[in-house]
């Protein structure tokens, strides 16, 4: 169907499921390469591990001690599980990027910890349901503060967003969160 109709194809919704921002990032980088080659996504996502297992650090240096933080990133950046889903052209590098990154950045940047976090969520379908219950403690504990409200609101703006647009395209606002939901509990019908 192409971008020029608001949509990238038509897959019967299932375009819906797997996300939409790590399609976009694959069609901006073929598009600016002029290539219809997946080589530059797989190239895209291998940057992105390396770059996740430096976050994974990160998280554990702030949050307990440098060498927490060091065992952590060396024990992702030599699990096969990830090694192998990170030099293919899947979503999960760009989702888990956003991820670790909106945690890292929430204590100084919270606005910006929102947006990742909300793009992490249009990147895999889970992540709306562990994004859901991240603002909803946040909100919890932080109550009314800058953070919280920089947090919520930042998450909020993106997830509208994405929340309109499917809205306008499925007439169901709430159907990746349905199918987050699904996937979650293993397949079970709400």
């Amino acid at each position: 169907i192409g971008l020029s109709k608001g949509r990238l194809w038509d897959l019967n919704g299932c375009e819906y499921y797997w996300g939409v921002v790590p399609h976009l990032v694959q069609t901006l980088i073929l598009g600016v390469l002029s290539t219809a080659s997946i080589l530059p996504y797989r190239i895209l996502n291998i940057v992105l591990a390396g770059a996740n297992t430096y976050l994974i650090y990160l998280i554990g240096r702030d949050n307990f001690y440098w060498r927490v933080g060091l065992s952590a990133g060396l024990i992702y950046a030599l699990y096969p599980v990830a090694g192998i889903f990170d030099i293919v052209a899947l979503q999960e590098p760009l989702a888990l990027f956003f991820a670790l990154l909106s945690l890292v950045l929430f204590h100084t940047k919270p606005g910006w910890s929102g947006l990742f976090l909300a793009l992490a969520a249009q990147s895999r379908t889970e992540y709306w349901l562990v994004s859901l219950i991240f603002v909803a403690g946040v909100i919890a504990v932080e109550r009314a503060s800058q953070r919280a409200q920089a947090f919520a609101l930042s998450w909020l703006a993106v997830m509208s967003l994405f929340g309109f647009l499917f809205r306008h395209w499925t007439s169901n606002a709430v159907y990746p969160l349905y199918w987050s939901l699904f996937s979650v509990f293993g397949g079970w019908t709400l």
